[in-house]
């Protein structure tokens, strides 16, 4: 069932008429995996329990064992949250993409103050990965989170950063606002909101992960290791779409440098001075290609020689050693 009350009601006048019933705010946690806890928003407590008047819910379960503590080793994550008190409530609203949000989105709440809280399931596999990953898992959950934020909103540079941790408290919707006497809101519920599939984006940042582990061996033994890691893009067209992917999602000047070789038409469309803007390169775009696409890097090296030699001074096969 969707559930689509709108931001008409994100200032209601009758507060009392908008909270749920306890049987609502049940089904909203259940339905979620989520629990209700007693817990101070930014400084987890040891002791963490259910109560009915809780405030927040806290967007994970407890792994089977684990000590009852708001901490990443201790937690299966379950949602991803967004959410930015300095844009306002309309224009948070409005910068949601509609089809993300009827397909993907769990809940959107207000928190009885100036925010809105969308929340976005996790599958139960990919949560399960986090998890399980003890030494990647704070990078993985970073990775899934920009990667769901570039395909739910519009602008996702105006959402709060700060949100991003496992186990993260959010709203617990139908119920007053200690601090405000204004009710926490849930302005959009579906509790069949269909997970994104971030299998392969949890393998990528778990790679990355390891990459920056590694002490000896280089670019080389980098580029061994990107070669095998498990989701790699397979050819040419399969590592430009990762590429161009990872570019929307987090971009940076050796990304979109390599982008633009790679796409150019002939060398005359290549501009003529390596530094083609900050931090944006051909050694750059070189760099990265090395240690994640090299089977990019042939035609890279190629199509910079023959519009600019004296950028690469090197022969071609020293690039690709």
């Amino acid at each position: 069932m969707e559930t689509t009350i709108g931001p008409s009601t994100l200032n209601p006048v009758q507060p009392a008429e908008v909270l749920w019933t306890p049987e609502n705010r049940w089904q909203w946690l259940a339905a979620g995996r989520m629990l209700a806890v007693e817990d101070d928003y930014a400084q987890p407590r040891r002791n963490i329990r259910y109560t009915e008047g809780a405030v927040y819910a806290m967007t994970a379960q407890f792994r089977p064992g684990a000590e009852w503590r708001r901490t990443a080793e201790n937690l299966v994550p379950t949602m991803l949250v967004y959410e930015s008190d300095d844009i306002g409530l309309q224009a948070y609203w409005d910068n949601l993409v509609p089809e993300e949000l009827k397909e993907h989105v769990y809940s959107v709440t207000w928190s009885g103050g100036k925010s809105l809280h969308a929340l976005v399931p996790l599958s139960e596999a990919d949560g399960r990965r986090i998890r399980g990953n003890k030494d990647s898992r704070t990078a993985q959950y970073k990775a899934a989170w920009e990667d769901v934020a570039g395909r739910l909103v519009r602008h996702p540079d105006v959402l709060d950063r700060g949100v991003v941790s496992i186990g993260r408290l959010t709203r617990f919707p139908g119920i007053l606002r200690p601090d405000t006497g204004m009710p926490q809101v849930c302005c959009f519920f579906n509790p069949k909101a269909r997970p994104y599939d971030l299998s392969a984006v949890l393998a990528r940042a778990e790679a990355d992960f390891a990459f920056g582990a590694v002490r000896h061996g280089g670019a080389a033994a980098k580029a061994a290791a990107w070669r095998t890691r498990e989701g790699a893009p397979a050819g040419r067209d399969g590592a430009l779409q990762d590429l161009a992917r990872w570019n929307a999602a987090r971009p940076s000047g050796a990304k979109s440098t390599a982008l633009m070789v790679l796409g150019s038409a002939g060398p005359e469309d290549l501009p003529s001075t390596p530094l083609l803007a900050p931090g944006q390169d051909y050694m750059a775009g070189l760099r990265l290609l090395q240690g994640k696409y090299p089977q990019l890097l042939p035609e890279y090296v190629r199509r910079v020689k023959e519009a600019h030699p004296t950028f690469l001074p090197k022969s071609e096969e020293e690039y690709l050693e």
